[in-house]
């Protein structure tokens, strides 16, 4: 290619000002390319330095995400998409009841199933599932796309057609294949996050939830609040009479001192020098047994493990009520548990609640019961979040209420990634278990405890509040404050002393670089911003809401859960009203005043028409019109017949 005469021009001059060989000019041809050369060097110095200041905190804040630099939670936009899943199974199928049947023989004989987990209830369809689509339809149509989770099974009357609805088989979420088919609704709850093409941020239904009143987005979180978090009954304790306030506290209390509550979380086992149970008494390893709790549930420490305790009232009742027969219970007397009626009226909070104290010392007059596996699970999960975070002293964990609950994929990975193995085991089970994690009581649990690692790079935007990159003297001041902690400072204040050692440590002039590349103050800044003590309340105000999520625990006066049980229209039978046997009655203060969301527990062993025309007659009352989730009538019944 030809260089233009002008170009030729300017590459000769430039030939000549560096090779210019005549006599004269030879040494300062010379000069001139070393002067070339130094230019050059220290553009390349001023480029390495441009990179470093610009990479180098990214980078180092990655190398250095393990544990104590994490990225902060995220608030959801309300301009996200939003996304509704469903888990829906027709237990009447003869091809699902025939598969059922199967597992059913081939586990059975392990005596490793407990008996209501394969209660015909749990399969049952009602046509639930059409009436939640259509409220969704009427009360949220803000919500983007509809996933139904299945076994491959379709519900006759579903469009497809429709492009806001998909069907998801388990196939598509079980990343083990061996787990299935399951039947287990823990298992399956798992991998839901897993979901192709599903929202950051979804909303998960039971089939038997519908909405009764519009919904939004703020009744699940708010940015200036957090996560609203619907917390009912209080879960079960670990062993009879034995509450959280009596774990690891230092006292060894009787009624605690079985595996089940890993020996009074170990005050029972400090300084007995012999007759302990062999092995990790670690729920780690919780899968030793069918039931999850170990081989040596009914153990307890030596007697003289027992400290002196003439503590409160309610430990003495206890240890009074129990005695030395109930502290060696066998697993199914121990972990008997039904799950609590809840009345069907408006004032939810109030009638969800469960009195643990009084329904502990009343279960100790009553002959056992059998064992109940989603009691049981959550007995576990419980004691979980017991050896992980310790036990609540707050007052007992409580159940989320039965409800659509705003899920985070990110939120359950962590959580997934913190309890790995009991997760695994829950995915791998074909029927429900008492080793179980119980999902929405594990999910938010974690949220409620969960505290990330220190971004580093967001406390240094606050450090140097006049973003020059460099701490002056002031802004030092403001790290030495930091790195003390608010509560430290009303017994250590800031003195030159201090100052002095974090610029000899550190630096004179510190940089974001320099800060990093500093054990000792990354060290002094996690100590002084966590506290030491572990409690979230201590946590610095500057990052509380970079390294926790925030929620808030709401009332349940939106909220009524309903029982279906056996009887001729019985709902919530104790607290039946008059009405006689019609069963039409037992809906009539749901039409006086519906709540926004309506959970319809069906427990009925045995199919009631009347009953379930009665339910059917209360939800046409304000859900009388299809929704674009249904095929028209006459479509829906060919594929019935098909």
């Amino acid at each position: 290619m030809k260089r233009s005469k002008r170009g030729d021009k300017w590459f000769k001059a430039l030939q000549r000002w560096f090779y210019d060989r005549s006599p004269a000019s030879a040494r300062q041809a010379q000069m001139r390319r070393w002067g070339f050369a130094v230019f050059i060097f220290i553009i390349y110095l001023l480029a390495l330095r441009w990179a470093a200041s610009t990479f180098t905190p990214w980078y180092l804040q990655r190398r250095l995400s393990s544990e104590l630099l994490q990225d902060a939670p995220s608030d959801p936009p309300s301009s996200e998409p939003i996304d509704v899943v469903y888990t829906w199974v027709n237990g009447s199928d003869p091809a699902f009841a025939e598969s059922r049947r199967k597992i059913l023989e081939s586990l059975n004989h392990e005596g490793s199933i407990p008996h209501d987990s394969n209660s015909a209830w749990r399969y049952a369809d009602n046509d639930e599932l059409r009436y939640s689509l259509r409220s969704l339809e009427k009360f949220a149509p803000w919500v983007r796309n509809v996933y139904v989770v299945t076994n491959g099974q379709v519900p006759h009357w579903l469009n497809l057609q429709n492009p806001r609805v998909r069907v998801v088989t388990h196939d598509e979420i079980f990343p083990d294949k061996s787990h299935l088919p399951t039947f287990s609704s823990p298992a399956i709850e798992v991998h839901l996050h897993r979901i192709p093409g599903l929202s950051k941020r979804f909303l998960y239904f039971n089939d038997d939830v519908i909405l009764g009143k519009r919904i939004h987005l703020d009744d699940f979180y708010t940015i200036s609040r957090g996560y609203k978090v619907y917390l009912s009954w209080e879960v079960p304790n670990c062993a009879h009479a034995c509450f959280d306030t009596f774990l690891n506290d230092g006292v060894c209390d009787k009624v605690c001192n079985v595996s089940s509550c890993e020996f009074d979380m170990g005050d029972c086992l400090r300084g007995a020098s012999q007759d302990v149970p062999e092995g990790d008494l670690s729920l780690a390893q919780y899968g030793d047994d069918e039931n999850g709790w170990g081989d040596d549930i009914g153990s307890s420490a030596p007697d003289d493990a027992y400290a002196d305790s003439e503590s409160d009232a309610l430990r003495e009742a206890a240890a009074s009520v129990d005695g030395a027969e109930n502290a060696n219970k066998d697993f199914e007397d121990e972990d008997d548990f039904s799950v609590p009626t809840v009345s069907d009226g408006d004032d939810g909070d109030e009638d969800e609640s469960y009195d643990a104290e009084m329904n502990e010392f009343e279960l100790f007059n009553e002959e056992p019961k059998p064992l109940n596996a989603f009691g049981a699970s959550l007995r576990f999960t419980n004691r979980l979040f017991d050896a992980a975070y310790g036990p609540d002293y707050s007052g007992v964990r409580r159940v989320p209420a039965h409800m659509p609950h705003l899920i985070d994929a990110s939120i359950m990975e962590k959580a997934q990634d913190k309890f790995a193995a009991a997760y695994a085991a829950t995915s791998s089970h074909r029927f429900r278990q008492g080793d179980d994690v119980q999902f929405s009581f594990a999910y938010f649990n974690f949220l409620m405890n969960y505290v990330g690692g220190l971004p580093l790079v967001r406390v240094w935007k606050i450090l140097d509040a006049n973003n020059d990159g460099i701490l002056d003297d002031n802004e030092v001041r403001t790290l030495a404050a930091v790195m003390r902690g608010a509560a430290a400072l009303q017994f250590e204040p800031i003195d030159d002393a201090f100052l002095a050692q974090i610029k000899s440590k550190v630096g004179s002039r510190i940089a974001f670089a320099d800060l990093l590349a500093s054990e000792w103050a990354v060290g002094q800044i996690v100590e002084g911003m966590y506290g030491d003590d572990g409690d979230r309340s201590q946590i610095s105000p500057l990052i509380r809401d970079l390294v926790t999520f925030k929620y808030e625990i709401v009332d349940l006066d939106v909220v009524t859960f309903k029982i279906l049980s056996d009887g001729a229209g019985d709902i919530d039978e104790d607290d039946k009203e008059e009405g006689g046997d019609d069963p039409d009655a037992e809906w009539d203060a749901l039409r006086a005043g519906r709540t926004k969301f309506i959970c319809l527990n069906d427990e009925r062993s045995s199919p009631n028409r009347a009953a379930s025309q009665a339910m059917r007659n209360f939800l046409e009352s304000f859900l009388p019109t299809p929704s674009s989730f249904e095929m028209p009538a006459n479509r829906a019944k060919y594929f019935k017949s098909k």
